[in-house]
This record gives C-alpha cells, sequence and structure tokens, in this order.
C-alpha cells in the first residue's frame, strides 16, 4: 500500500529508499483493483472477470507488484525499480518452487538486441 509521506516515490530526504513489492493471492488480486488507475490493471481485471465468465477459476492465483517509484510515460525503469528487479525474479522464483516447479538460470546475451518498437 502507497504511503504518502510527502516526498516523491521511491525517495526520502536521506535519499533513494527501496522499492516495496507486494505479494497479492487469490481473492485479493482482483479486490485490490476496485478503482482502476491505468490500463494495465484494467487489462488485469478485465481476463479474471472473462475467465470467471466462462467457468474457469484459477487453482492458484499469485501476482507479485511494485509501486513504481516515477509515474511518468517512457520506455525506461527508473533506477530504483531497476534495481529491485533482482529481488522481484527471486521471490517469484522462491514462490514457483515452492509449488514445485524447477527453475534453470540461462546465461544472458552481453548485447542483447534492441527492441524494434513495434
Amino acid at each position: 500500500m502507497a504511503v504518502d509521506d510527502g516526498h516523491a516515490a521511491g525517495t526520502r530526504d536521506a535519499g533513494p529508499v527501496e522499492i516495496a513489492i507486494e505479494r497479492l493471492e487469490g481473492d485479493e488480486v482482483a479486490s485490490r483493483w476496485e478503482w482502476r488507475l491505468s490500463a494495465h490493471e484494467a487489462g488485469l481485471t478485465d481476463l479474471l472477470s472473462a475467465a470467471a465468465l466462462v467457468g474457469y477459476r484459477f487453482e492458484k492465483l499469485v501476482l507479485f507488484i511494485m509501486q513504481p517509484e516515477v509515474v511518468a510515460l517512457g520506455l525506461e525503469l527508473s533506477p530504483a525499480v531497476q534495481a529491485a528487479l533482482p529481488r522481484l525474479v527471486r521471490r517469484m522464483a522462491g514462490e514457483l518452487g515452492a509449488w514445485g516447479v524447477s527453475l534453470q538460470r540461462i546465461q544472458q546475451p552481453e548485447n542483447p538486441p534492441a527492441a524494434s518498437g513495434r
């Protein structure tokens, strides 16, 4: 949950703070977005509603979310969110491991191809 302390998200007087990662499970996922703030949230709630309409019930549903450091148009992640990604991946891998899913680390290319923007 966001807390308005009078500072920009991800910052305080002493400098940048760690971006919070929140775990939502089951009904918490849909109830979290009773009020939609972005197109991403609308898409998620619409997907869950469509699944329910056709009788599909997720056996297990977990969503990890991060509060952005900056809410603005752009293509790049903020430095604080970029720094939080390894923690997010570890938490997601731990969750999947608890479900019995085995993961394998793959080597990322040093110079990955640039996105085409399409």
